[in-house]
Order: C-alpha cells, then sequence, then structure tokens
C-alpha cells in the first residue's frame, strides 16, 4: 500500500471486504486512492467523512447502509465511492462471477430473483437501523 492516504485506503479494505468478504489486493487499494482523488478533487464535507470514517471503523454493512443513501439521493458520496470500487473490479477476471451468472432455467431464475428481492429487503431494513443507530448523513 501507498502512505499517500491512510483514510481512503483503510475506506478501500473495509468496503471490499465489507461486499466481497476478502481483503483486496495492494493494486486495487492504491488505484482506489487514485481515482478518489481524482474524482474529489476537493475532498468531503466534515460529516460526510466523519460518517464513511465511523462505517469503516465499527466495520457497518455498507452494501445497506448504501441503499438507504441512494434511495434518500441518488448522487451520495458513498454511491460514488462504491461505484469507483465496481468500476476498478468490474475488469478483472477472478470478479465475474459476481457480475454474470451462469445460464439456468426460468424457474431457477425466478427462485433467484425473488431471493434477491427478500435480501433486498433485508438490507434496506438493516441500513436503516445502521442509519440511525449511528446517525449517519
Amino acid at each position: 500500500m501507498t502512505d499517500l492516504n491512510p483514510q481512503l485506503e483503510n475506506e478501500a479494505i473495509a468496503f471490499h471486504q465489507s461486499l466481497f468478504g476478502r481483503k483486496p489486493d495492494a493494486r486495487l487499494v492504491q488505484r482506489y486512492v487514485e481515482a478518489n482523488r481524482v474524482c474529489f478533487p476537493g475532498g468531503l464535507a466534515t460529516p460526510e467523512i466523519q460518517s464513511l470514517q465511523q462505517m469503516v471503523k465499527k466495520n457497518l454493512d455498507i452494501e445497506a447502509i448504501e441503499l438507504v443513501f441512494r434511495h434518500r439521493q441518488r448522487d451520495n458520496p458513498l454511491s460514488k465511492k462504491i461505484q469507483i470500487l465496481f468500476y476498478l473490479i468490474e475488469v478483472r477476471s477472478e470478479y465475474l462471477p459476481y457480475f454474470f451468472s451462469p445460464p439456468s432455467g426460468r424457474i431457477s431464475a425466478w427462485f433467484t430473483l425473488v431471493g434477491a428481492s427478500i435480501r433486498t429487503l433485508i438490507k434496506w431494513v438493516w441500513g436503516k437501523f445502521l442509519v440511525r443507530r449511528y446517525s449517519l448523513v
């Protein structure tokens, strides 16, 4: 890792860990830091920085919180940061199973769709709880 910005490095590691269940490689972390510097040249407002730091420090469910934030305001910093991370990983072959599923039958597809809908509802409720519990902005 670089010593450019430990906060962004910790953010990249925490977001990746929350979304994919494992730590990212050092190159991905470095590219995340560089992309954030380009996408947020003026930095973020203090309340947003504090919320992001709290999410990372407490190892909160980033996916659930982002779902709530995205519903509130489509163009929020957390969603942008998650998009940056996804832009960086979607071109890597080891992440292919996260973006594409193997072809399946119609019934299997319906079960998958229903399961994903239920999971999204659960994430939404959990995200609302986390946002309220930790007073995230």
